[in-house]
């Protein structure tokens, strides 16, 4: 890895560290723990994505993922992935929706950078009913509704 993966690999690693320290501290009677760190920081690397470059909002999202640069995320959990050897396999499923109409450049973005769906919530969403319930790709079978 490059030295600059290498930052934003310790980066994603205490920001991960941090999640679950938080996490467990709120586990009441100290039962069971599983998150996945790399989820959130992929989640938050997105939003980070689309904040208007160098504002409050994108600072404060990539202190807190412990980067540089969103694009970071995706540059480091390649990294990660590729060289973890031993037939590591790890699907996620990345989406955005949006009541506002959505930027070419960030659908391309989520797109290219992050292989995440971007998209604008149906028009019922906005009506204040909810969309269908359908798979969010084929990898999750599960029908989620958006957040």
């Amino acid at each position: 890895m490059s030295q600059c993966d290498e930052e934003a690999v310790c980066g994603l690693a205490a920001f991960g560290m941090s999640l679950f320290a938080q996490v467990a501290s709120m586990s009441a009677g100290g039962g069971v723990v599983l998150i996945c760190p790399l989820s959130v920081a992929g989640a938050l690397a997105l939003v980070a994505a689309g904040a208007t470059p160098a504002s409050k909002t994108e600072g404060e999202l990539l202190s807190t993922l412990r980067v540089s640069a969103a694009d970071k995320v995706a540059e480091a959990t390649r990294a990660m992935l590729s060289e973890s050897g031993g037939g590591v396999s790890l699907r996620v499923a990345n989406s955005v929706w949006t009541s506002k109409a959505i930027l070419p450049s960030y659908v391309n973005l989520a797109q290219t950078t992050y292989d995440a769906h971007a998209s604008p919530l149906p028009p019922s969403y906005d009506q204040g009913r909810a969309p269908p319930r359908q798979p969010i790709s084929p990898i999750c079978r599960t029908p989620i509704f958006p957040i």
